[in-house]
């Protein structure tokens, strides 16, 4: 087969089992955490047989799942002190409690939209330069390769008007800072230390855990892309896509960066930020030599701002809500405007990041 051609149908699988898997996140419960559970269940037995657990990324997806609970617990108990800003809110707690579990604290709190949506890509950015804010920067790539990009992104979706009605509790602060120090300073640790800040955050808000607001969804498409990630790694698919991200840098120069951006962009759509990071993470792995940050930064940012969660959210509970009497505009074309910007800088970074290492 010709190189191009079966590097490109390598990496369509990732993309095709992640269009397959997709719809698994609105129907979690009957459909997709039964067929997840039974998968995974068969490629552990299967790979514990054949003896190649190390090949399993349990780490990276374990990592992940204990950082969605603690956002969860985070907002049960209450969240961290809130600055007399939506801006500001959006910020502290996409950096503090990741994406996820900053706009599920925020969207009880803020009646306008508008509002909701540009907060809850605000926290989608600040997430990025967080060591906890996200399953990108937990997993993926080093937040400090971002550079501006993080604040350039926030700035473009920043919501004007309005404060909190709420401060937070400082107990929480307390928690999410020394959670996130820990997980900087000592890497090799964060999974421990973000299962204690889950556990310590549960007690505080045990009246208002409320199962039902776990993103569950997002958990079991981390469990799912586990064992596609294990798929392709034994298929040798993952050094397969390695190359084709080499020969695309060689026949496309000064627009690769473009073209791996929006392929983290898609495959952050299809199956959520925090699914995307560990499967990048696995494939990337693949390789003796440590990942190229001209490949990891763009796709990186892409997943980032593709994982569409915090929109999600938001959507689920204002819908097609009404602005002073009248039908407000529809949800995703208004989401799109702040969204639009921020893929666009997305883009723009990467192509100038390519034309820098030039």
């Amino acid at each position: 087969m010709i190189p191009e051609l079966r590097n490109m149908v390598a990496f369509g699988v990732i993309l095709g089992l992640a269009a397959l898997l997709g719809p698994l996140r609105k129907r979690v419960w009957w459909v997709g955490l039964p067929v997840v559970l039974v998968a995974v269940g068969a490629l552990i037995g299967l790979d514990l047989w054949v003896g190649h657990a190390a090949a399993l990324p349990w780490e990276q997806a374990g990592t992940v799942l204990a950082w969605l609970l603690m956002g969860h617990c985070a907002r049960a108990a209450g969240g961290p002190v809130l600055p007399r800003s939506w801006g500001l809110v959006a910020a502290l707690c996409g950096w503090m409690m990741g994406d996820l579990g900053a706009t599920a604290l925020m969207v009880g709190l803020i009646s306008d939209r508008e509002t909701a949506i540009r907060c809850a890509l605000v926290a989608s950015a600040a997430a990025m330069i967080s060591p906890i804010g996200s399953g990108v920067s937990l997993v993926l790539i080093d937040p400090a390769l971002f550079g501006p990009l993080p604040v350039l992104l926030a700035l473009v979706a920043w919501p004007v008007g309005g404060t909190p009605a709420r401060s937070g509790r400082v107990s929480v602060s307390l928690i999410l800072g020394a959670t996130a120090a820990a997980t900087a300073w000592f890497p090799e640790y964060r999974l421990v230390a973000l299962a204690l800040s889950a556990s310590v955050l549960a007690v505080l808000g045990r009246e208002n855990l409320a199962p039902e607001r776990f993103p569950a969804g997002e958990g079991v498409m981390v469990l799912a892309m586990a064992a596609v990630a294990w798929g392709l790694r034994h298929a040798g698919l993952s050094r397969e896509i390695l190359v084709g991200f080499e020969l695309l840098r060689e026949g496309l120069p000064g627009a690769a960066n473009g073209v791996l951006a929006l392929l983290g962009v898609v495959l952050g759509m299809l199956v959520g930020e925090s699914a995307a990071a560990p499967l990048v993470e696995s494939v990337l792995g693949a390789s003796a030599l440590p990942p190229d940050p001209q490949v990891l930064g763009p796709i990186a940012a892409g997943v980032a701002i593709g994982g569409l969660g915090p929109l999600w959210i938001i959507w689920r509970h204002h819908g097609e809500s009404e602005k002073n009497g009248k039908p407000s505009a529809p949800f995703w074309r208004q989401a799109m405007r702040p969204f639009g910007m921020q893929l666009i800088i997305v883009l723009a970074w990467a192509l100038l990041l390519e034309d820098l290492s030039i």
